[in-house]
């Protein structure tokens, strides 16, 4: 009877589900009085109008979810929340989340800053939204399909840029089980500052998708580039250095107007498949100094690409190709220096490149002259069924004998030579003089 009496209770009296304790005033406070204290989720969303400030004043084991908001603030006020999911205008500042995947997302269409936050899983910005992180821990992976800018912070394991636009003032990044920067086909990313380093690829990217690198550096072990379809990648600034891998590009387009790109080890192979590559800027007076390739280990390889030569220097083991499979090389009026490593320091001699036919040289020594070797001569001689005179002359069987007369050539019969003149009406004498037969 008691077990029924307490089944019916829970009937008559539903759980009420209590949201930790939040305080919405028009402006951040450290303690708040009990006319603004909520311990209801919806009870604190529905105070949270225009211009609030909505301040935890305690962990919270609740996932906030928090949509159609106008210019509010969400001050986590130093503590942990599970997830929060935001939507409208808004701002999220100091504390940390630790619900799991996508624990802090952006909802479609909503605007957020996000500053002094540690999300210690994944986070996400969704499709039309717009978010700009200011010294944000990523501890897990960043996907965006909207407009992300990043100011500062420290991000762990990649961004994946799924749709929209990434841009990357400054931070450090690096990724533990994918590339660092990715991009999906149709989306761009600008790069002016930042430090990338780690194992991983530093810039994957599809087809006619756009990187812009204005500065900021990449110093690890994996490939620079890796790319598929037909991408395009500006280089303005910056230094990628690559220290153990291949460098590769398949398709696409790379303008290194200015920075560095260093990749020394021994194995590192450049490699550009169905690309183009136009190394230095077009001028009337192109820079020495500005881009700089350095390859002094590896080797470039180039099939069915084109590498344009502009200006700036390379460093490089040994030449630049130029007889790739279906290639189209353009060095231009390209010098090499030897350097003291043994690599070769090339760059354009002339201070204009020459829009023409490309003069190509290579890092190699003054060809020595080998000596040619002497034609065969046939003289006085039948090989394969043909008469040679002396001056190697393929000539009749006539002429031949005409030519030779002190010759014993073997003509294929095993004997020396009797000829048979047969004239009409008249006698055939046979008279043998220096093997030559003379009618009479």
């Amino acid at each position: 009877m008691k077990k029924v009496l307490f089944t019916m209770c829970m009937f008559i009296f539903p759980l009420i589900v209590f949201a930790d304790t939040v305080c919405v005033t028009d402006a951040p406070v450290e303690t708040c009085d009990n006319a603004n204290k909520y311990t209801t989720q919806d009870a604190a969303r529905e105070a949270l109008t225009e211009g609030k400030v909505l301040t935890f004043l305690e962990d919270s084991e609740t996932n906030w979810q928090l949509t159609g908001l106008k210019n509010v603030k969400i001050e986590l006020n130093g503590y942990t929340v599970q997830k929060i999911l935001v939507g409208g205008t808004a701002s999220i500042s100091n504390g940390k989340t630790t619900g799991g995947v996508n624990e802090l997302s952006i909802y479609t269409d909503g605007v957020a800053n996000v500053s002094n936050i540690i999300i210690n899983t994944s986070a996400s910005v969704m499709e039309k939204a717009e978010a700009t992180f200011t010294n944000v821990e990523c501890k897990g992976s960043l996907n965006t399909s909207g407009d992300l800018t990043i100011k500062s912070g420290t991000y762990s394991d990649g961004i994946s840029v799924i749709d929209g636009n990434l841009e990357i003032k400054n931070g450090t990044f690096t990724s533990s089980s994918r590339p660092i920067i990715e991009l999906a086909s149709n989306t761009t990313a600008t790069i002016d500052g930042g430090s990338f380093s780690g194992s991983k690829t530093f810039l994957r990217m599809s087809d006619k998708s756009k990187v812009t690198i204005n500065g900021g550096s990449y110093d690890g072990s994996g490939s620079i580039f890796s790319s598929v379809g037909n991408p395009t990648i500006d280089i303005n600034g910056g230094t990628l250095t690559s220290t153990n891998t291949n460098a590769i590009l398949h398709g696409g387009t790379i303008n290194f107007n200015s920075g560095k790109i260093i990749a020394n080890s021994q194995e590192t192979l450049g490699l550009l498949v169905g690309s183009e590559f136009n190394f230095g800027k077009k001028s009337d007076n192109p820079s020495k100094d500005d881009p700089i390739f350095e390859m002094r280990k590896g080797k470039i390889s180039i099939l069915s690409s084109n590498l344009h030569f502009y200006g700036g220097t390379m460093y490089l083991k040994e030449s630049i190709p130029t007889d790739n499979y279906k290639s189209e090389v353009k060095l231009y009026d390209l010098v090499y220096e030897k350097q003291s490593d043994n690599s070769y320091k090339a760059y354009l001699k002339s201070s204009k490149p020459v829009e023409t036919t490309p003069v190509t040289t290579g890092p190699v020594e003054e060809p020595k002259e080998e000596p040619s070797s002497p034609l065969p001569t046939y003289s006085c001689k039948k090989v394969d069924d043909k008469f040679y005179d002396k001056n190697g002359n393929v000539v009749s069987k006539v002429e031949f004998q005409k030519a030779c007369p002190e010759e014993v050539p073997d003509l294929g019969i095993g004997v020396p030579i009797i000829s048979v003149i047969i004239l009409a009406g008249g006698a055939i004498v046979l008279k043998k003089r220096k093997n030559i037969l003379n009618r009479v």
